[in-house]
């Protein structure tokens, strides 16, 4: 990174601690921001292109910002609450050779896509979350899910949820079986 790119990424630090609700729905409204209080998978970019920008909501109503990069994952504020412990011990893992191959996707996970074109897409976020650093999401990934979802307000995107007629359905692995009606 460039000493301009360091001095225009500050300037945007600054302005965004300056935020509120309104202006941070309108942005996310606009489709500018992408959800990311349920926790989940980040995609996109990484600290050696630069970094993925997130609105911190804190309880009082101001947001606060940080940097984060693609491959991480964000635990919502109740689970970390809860697993705060284990979730510094998974974090501490920086293996260098440890890299994502493949992602083990379930219908319970969360991905936090934040790609798009001509500017890439910034994440909402609340006080409290925890940031897993990479390497330990590659090694952690299914373990991180479970914390996740363990503990989350927001499972109203758990398909159950939306259709009582699928409460209870599920295989011995415990994806969701759909009856289709006929």
């Amino acid at each position: 990174m460039t000493e301009e790119n360091d001095s225009f990424v500050l300037q945007k630090s600054q302005i965004l601690e300056d935020f509120n609700d309104e202006q941070v729905s309108f942005l996310y409204f606009c489709g500018w921001i992408v959800d990311g209080r349920a926790g989940g998978f980040i995609v996109g970019r990484t600290h050696p292109t630069d970094s993925i920008l997130c609105f911190v909501r804190h309880d009082d109503g101001k947001f606060s910002n940080i940097h984060v990069d693609g491959f991480e994952y964000v635990i919502n504020p109740y689970a970390a609450e809860r697993n705060f412990a284990r979730l510094q011990e998974l974090n501490s893992f920086q293996d260098e050779h440890h890299t994502l191959q493949e992602i083990p996707l379930s219908l319970a996970s969360r991905i936090i896509n934040t790609s798009a074109q001509p500017q890439d897409k910034y994440i909402l976020m609340l006080n409290g979350g925890f940031i897993i650093n990479r390497r330990a999401t590659a090694k952690h990934f299914k373990e991180l899910e479970e914390i996740n979802n363990s503990s989350n307000p927001y499972n109203y995107y758990d398909i159950n949820y939306l259709n009582p007629a699928n409460r209870d359905n599920r295989d011995e692995n415990g994806n969701i079986v759909i009856k289709l009606p006929r």
